[in-house]
């Protein structure tokens, strides 16, 4: 059951670009995302993008876009569903990798409840990989229910 745990984690740090090159069918503060997605053999659309604003200046950091099978509003059945998913976050300024950090922490031991005792060496690990971010680039979270969920940074 690790992989709606680590969405919910992500949708608690980002709401709602992709690595393909179909049509780009949705843009959000200057950062342009296709209408669908292909992974693992499923077609995967466009749910939504918004932009992370952090600090108390609303500095905006990056634009999360939500790939999924079928569009919803409906946040417990998105976290609920055992289906291929994507999240890609694309970072619109520059990102420090003590500041990426601090908020994987903030976001996933908010998000994690009474399961972060045993998602904690996963959290690590994944901090752990953490990077500087530079405005343009980005990372996603790709869910393939028979293999889990992989990471990707910058392609890496």
């Amino acid at each position: 059951m690790k992989r709606p745990r680590l969405l919910l984690s992500v949708a608690a740090f980002a709401v709602h670009a992709a690595l393909a090159t179909p049509t780009f069918g949705a843009e959000c503060n200057g950062v342009a995302a296709p209408d669908t997605v292909t992974i693992g053999g499923s077609d995967l659309v466009l749910n939504g993008m918004g932009i992370r604003k952090a600090t108390i200046l609303q500095a905006k950091v990056y634009v999360g876009s939500l790939y999924l099978p079928v569009k919803s509003k409906d946040s417990g059945h998105i976290l609920a569903t055992d289906r291929p998913w994507q999240l890609v976050l694309r970072f619109v300024r520059d990102v420090d990798v003590t500041d990426m950090r601090d908020a994987l922490e903030v976001g996933l031991r908010k998000a994690a409840g009474d399961k972060l005792v045993a998602l904690s060496q996963r959290i690590e690990t994944l901090k752990a990989s953490k990077v500087e971010f530079k405005e343009g680039q980005y990372l996603s979270f790709t869910n393939d229910p028979t293999n889990g969920v992989a990471v990707d940074v910058n392609g890496a």
